[in-house]
């Protein structure tokens, strides 16, 4: 089953906080093993760059669209 993220717990999950639900973590690690599908809406990559150049997150935009790039999991 294909998940959607959210930037919060995109976030969350690229940086290991806490706050992320255990039922979060499992998919996004099910994603990183290849048990999963997770789709990155585009909007999410815009307030991602906001907050990286706000430096409110310390998550760079350049990383994630890499991870992209090269991941079947991630979409």
């Amino acid at each position: 089953m294909p998940f959607v993220t959210a930037t919060h717990a995109l976030i969350w999950h690229l940086t290991g906080d806490p706050r992320l639900s255990a039922e979060a973590r499992r998919v996004f690690r099910d994603a990183d093993q290849g048990r999963e599908t997770v789709y990155i809406p585009c909007i999410l990559l815009f307030e991602l760059t906001y907050l990286f150049e706000k430096k409110k997150v310390a998550v760079d935009v350049g990383n994630v669209v890499s991870m992209l790039r090269t991941s079947s999991n991630y979409r």
